[in-house]
């Protein structure tokens, strides 16, 4: 993504910084689509100078692991591949934290049985419903 303009389109596309799930890899993502929008290049030295404006350069583990970063991914044109995997890991943990929370308050048993299920469903149903928004295709790629 760091070296081709529409790997990074389509990585842009798939996920969002939250998608992550080290802090270092949101701020780099978050980053890298800040130039994106900014219509300049993404590349090693840009990036570096974006993290460095943001006071993140060091945070994210300096040049060294950006370059390092660079050199982990054999292709860009798995991009599309590797930006579902991290999406589909992603929506693993949310689901995982939202059971979790619904074990937790199913214990404290605040709420009636019929009450916890809707509010069950209800949450699920907007964890999906997320991930249905991320699967839209703008009109003009189907034109196109």
């Amino acid at each position: 993504m760091l070296l081709d303009r529409e790997a990074l389109l389509k990585a842009l596309e798939i996920l969002r910084p939250e998608d992550f799930y080290y802090e270092a890899h949101r701020i780099i993502f978050e980053s890298m689509a800040e130039l994106f929008d900014e219509d300049k290049v993404c590349d090693l030295v840009t990036l570096a100078e974006k993290l460095r404006q943001k006071g993140k350069l060091e945070s994210v583990g300096g040049m060294e692991y950006l370059a390092q970063l660079v050199n982990v991914v054999p292709t860009a044109a798995n991009v599309e591949y590797y930006a579902h995997i991290v999406e589909e890991k992603s929506l693993i943990r949310s689901l995982i934290q939202l059971c979790t929370r619904i074990i937790r308050e199913s214990y404290e048993a605040r709420l009636e049985a019929s009450e916890l299920l809707d509010q069950a469903q209800n949450l699920i149903l907007q964890l999906s419903q997320k991930r249905i928004r991320s699967d839209f295709v703008p009109l003009k790629e189907v034109v196109n």
